[in-house]
Order: C-alpha cells, then sequence, then structure tokens
C-alpha cells in the first residue's frame, strides 16, 4: 500500500480548512497509508487519536502573516521561517519512505521543504488567498518553493484559479470544496408574521473578513427604526484586538450595544441557525465559502459581498442575495427590502436549500483529490 504524508499547520480544528482536511484524511485513509505532519498537540491531534491515525509532531511556523505586525515581529517571522527550513533538514530521514506529500494549506512550506530534500512529489491543496491585496507577508522564498516543489496545486474556486498570481497557472487544478454538513427542514427561515429578525455572521473576526459592513448596517437599520439583533460566532485572537476594539467602537457609536453579541467559536453551529433569519459574509475575499454552503443549504435568507467566490456559490434574487463590499448602506437596503417582502424571502430561503443540498458534494471534491493523487503517486 502506497504512503502519503499529509501536512497540516495548524494542532487545533479551527476553520473550514481544516474542517476540510478532516474529509480528506477520512477518505485517504481507507485507500492509502497515512500519516499527518503537525506542528504541536490540540484538538485536532485529539481527532487523530480518535479516529486511530498516525501522526508525527514536527514543530514549525506559518509561512504568512499579517503585515501589520511590527518590525521585531516581523525579523521573528523571519528567523522562524529559517528555522523551519533547519528543522526539516534535521529529520528528513524520518519521512524518507512516503511516496507523496499532500499539503492541506498553502500557509506552510513543510511540504515544499520536503519534496525538496527527499525528491518526492508534492500536491498542495491551496485554500486561502494570499495573494490578494497587501494584507500579508510571506517569506521571501515562498513563491519560488511553491512553483519548484509542487507537482500540483489545487485550488477551491474560479476566484482563486483566476487572481492566484505566484503560483505558475500550469500548475493549478479547480476543484470546489465539498461541505458534508446536510441542511435540515426544520432551520429554514420563515418571515411570515415576523415582527423582529436575527442576523449572524460566521468567522473569526479579522480585518479580512470585515465585520464592520454588517455593524454599520445594524446601526442604520437601527436610524430607519428597523430593529435587528446581529451575533457573531467565530475566533477573538489577541492578535487583532485592536480591530475588536474598533469594532466595539463603532457599536457604541452606533448605540447598538444591545442588539450586537461576540460569542466567540461555537462548536454547535447547526443548533445556532435554528435561531436566526439571515446569514451574511462580508468577506473581502472568501477563497471558496464553507459558512455560504452550510448557510444556503440550512435554507437561511443569505447576503454575501460580492468578492472571491462568493459571487460562484449564491444566485443574486434567486438562493440569495450580493452586495458591494464595503456599501453597508446597500446591505441594509437588502436586509429592509427582506423584511419588508416575506413571501419572496420565504421563496429565496426554500429555493436556497433545494439547490444548495444538491451542490458541492463531498464525494466530488474526495474523488477529484484521489485522482489527482494517483496521476502523481
Amino acid at each position: 500500500m502506497k504512503k502519503i504524508l499529509l501536512v497540516s499547520h495548524r494542532g487545533y480544528m479551527d476553520g473550514g480548512a481544516m474542517l476540510a482536511f478532516c474529509d480528506v484524511i477520512t477518505y485517504l485513509k481507507e485507500r492509502y497509508q497515512v500519516t499527518v505532519l503537525i506542528p504541536c498537540k490540540g484538538d485536532f491531534s485529539e481527532w487523530l487519536e480518535k479516529n486511530k491515525i498516525e501522526y508525527i509532531i514536527l514543530k514549525s511556523h506559518p509561512c504568512v502573516v499579517d503585515r501589520s505586525i511590527s518590525i521585531k515581529g516581523k525579523a521573528k517571522f523571519m528567523i522562524n521561517g529559517l528555522s523551519d527550513y533547519l528543522e526539516v533538514l534535521r529529520h528528513k530521514n524520518r519521512f524518507s519512505d512516503y511516496d507523496l506529500i499532500y499539503t492541506n494549506t498553502r500557509a506552510t512550506l513543510i511540504g515544499c521543504y520536503l519534496s525538496k530534500l527527499l525528491h518526492v512529489p508534492h500536491v498542495l491543496h491551496c485554500r486561502e488567498m494570499i495573494s490578494i491585496g497587501n494584507d500579508w507577508l510571506t517569506l521571501p522564498w515562498t513563491a519560488k518553493m511553491l512553483n519548484n516543489y509542487t507537482n500540483k496545486v489545487l485550488v477551491i474556486s474560479k476566484a482563486m484559479l483566476n487572481n492566484t498570481k505566484d503560483i505558475d497557472k500550469e500548475k493549478m487544478k479547480l476543484i470546489y470544496d465539498g461541505v458534508s454538513y446536510k441542511g435540515e427542514l426544520d432551520c429554514i427561515s420563515d418571515f411570515t408574521n415576523k415582527s423582529k429578525f436575527r442576523i449572524m455572521m460566521a468567522g473569526s473576526v479579522t480585518p479580512a473578513k470585515n465585520q464592520m459592513d454588517i455593524i454599520c448596517a445594524v446601526g442604520q437599520l437601527k436610524k430607519r427604526n428597523i430593529q435587528v439583533d446581529l451575533i457573531v460566532a467565530g475566533q477573538i485572537s489577541s492578535s487583532y484586538q485592536k480591530y475588536y476594539n474598533k469594532l466595539q467602537n463603532q457599536i457604541k457609536k452606533d448605540d447598538i450595544e444591545g442588539s450586537v453579541k461576540f460569542l466567540g467559536v461555537v462548536k454547535d453551529m447547526k443548533s445556532l441557525r435554528k435561531t436566526v433569519d439571515f446569514e451574511v459574509m462580508c468577506s473581502k475575499f472568501e477563497a471558496f465559502g464553507r459558512v455560504t454552503v452550510e448557510a444556503l443549504r440550512s435554507g437561511k435568507l443569505f447576503i454575501g459581498a460580492n468578492t472571491g467566490a462568493t459571487s460562484e456559490i449564491v444566485e443574486d434574487g434567486i438562493t440569495g442575495y450580493v452586495y458591494p463590499v464595503g456599501n453597508y448602506k446597500k446591505l441594509a437596503d437588502i436586509i429592509e427590502y427582506c423584511i419588508n417582502n416575506s413571501e419572496k424571502s420565504n421563496q429565496i430561503c426554500n429555493n436556497a436549500y433545494e439547490i444548495l443540498n444538491k451542490k458541492f458534494k463531498n464525494e466530488q471534491m474526495l474523488a477529484g483529490i484521489e485522482n489527482v493523487i494517483k496521476q502523481e503517486i
């Protein structure tokens, strides 16, 4: 049986990329001998142990950071990048008998280093849109490693395929992410005879996710005497404390403290979805949008920014709505329209449930990944 080393940049189960990775591991372990390489212990290593999957810990650091970090932070980032290569060099013999390396993210170069040193084929699953804008700082040798020491780079949307500038297009292959989450009939939003509405935005609290749009929209709706409650479900990291403080200042400025709640990480999203009417995604660039698919499959009234892959997933006016990112007044307009047109809103929620539960199937993603592996192994 062929041996595959599966590389992760995290020891924790946070975010859609890690959930997708678990699906990939579960599928591949039935067909290959797999070992997972992780940088530290956490609830991901607990999941691996529970599922009786072998793993190795090799300390490493992300190869991308927020550009706004201090000069001292940037210097440490560079030093960590060099130390990661030396750590792989020191331990390379532990990985000499693998037939292929699969890396779940472009946020680590460990798979590239191993491929370079061991001359083993490497498939990289690119789940992040790093090369858009100027928000991220990468190691100076990142593009060289990605182009020279990957055999195939999988991308998860047309938006990524068209906007990834630092990877050779000939190496890239589009495989939409699959989502195992299944919607339930009793979760579909019903706008009939409702007088108060709840909106949810799920995702880490970061400038890239852009919670500011929906907070300002809630403030705008209050000025129109439309009462809505907003819940934000997602990690609040100390790394983005300044942004979180900025959001809190806006909430105070708009006098909506009683209408906005930050819940942090929520484990049971399905139960939480049953309590909300709308879901929004205001991200400046969604590489795919697992949360978007989950919301639509649940029959929520979904509104997303017209960036990244959101427009590939949402059919505007049919399964949800899109708005121009940054235009919170337009976002408020759409919410107001949905509230005032309950029959149309109910139809869109039912459309979303019916259509999205038939698209972005896990089986299609997993079969696509395996086909690539078979070609490279």
